[in-house]
Order: structure tokens, then sequence, then C-alpha cells
């Protein structure tokens, strides 16, 4: 993977750096509203959930930062977001907004 390292944008992130997505995402092709880059180093990739819709445990899945990329290269825009900030967009198209994360206490 030596040539695919050069041209990788998460420079703080490995490819095989734990993801958090969902089966909506993985399975079923829904596009990612939601990106957030945790205290501990792990992303998670979340799709746009209706009003409707509730995300429950069962839809969580664990990929690589890798196989997130492939489902969605315009990731690479927010791939310097730093850890405990997030990144959220309005369609599959727009623009992404980055904020930092509430602390917890």
């Amino acid at each position: 993977m030596g040539d695919e390292l050069e041209n990788w944008p998460f420079i703080h992130s490995t490819p095989q750096t734990e993801t958090l997505s969902t089966r909506q995402v993985v399975h079923e092709n829904r596009w990612i509203a939601f990106v957030s880059h945790d205290e501990d180093g792990t992303w998670q990739l979340i799709h746009e959930i209706a009003d409707d819709e509730e995300l429950v445990s069962a839809d969580a899945v664990f990929i690589s930062l890798e196989k997130g990329f492939e489902i969605d290269p315009s990731l690479a825009v927010i791939a310097d977001l730093p850890r405990g900030w997030s990144a959220e967009r309005p369609a599959p198209d727009g623009a992404w907004r980055r904020y930092p994360m509430p602390q917890s206490d």
C-alpha cells in the first residue's frame, strides 16, 4: 500500500483506523450526512436520519476508515478534521459545516 499511502488524505489516521458507520451507509448506499472524529481517534460516518427514523444499535457496523473513504471519496475534504470535532452537511453534494463536539464531564 506504499503508493496508496502517499495519496491517503487522512494524515492523522491510518487506513485501518476503526470506524463506526451504519448498515444504511455500508449496505444500502445511503449518503453520509454526519462525521465525527472522536477523542480516542475513531471516526463515525453516519447517514442522514429522517424525522421518522430512529438510529438503533443494530444499525451499527464497524469498518475501516479506508472502506469509508471508498464508499464516499468526498470525505477527503474533511480528512483533516481534528479529534473532538464533527462535521455535517445538508445534502450529498452540500458543503460540510465543522464544529467542536461538546466536552463531556
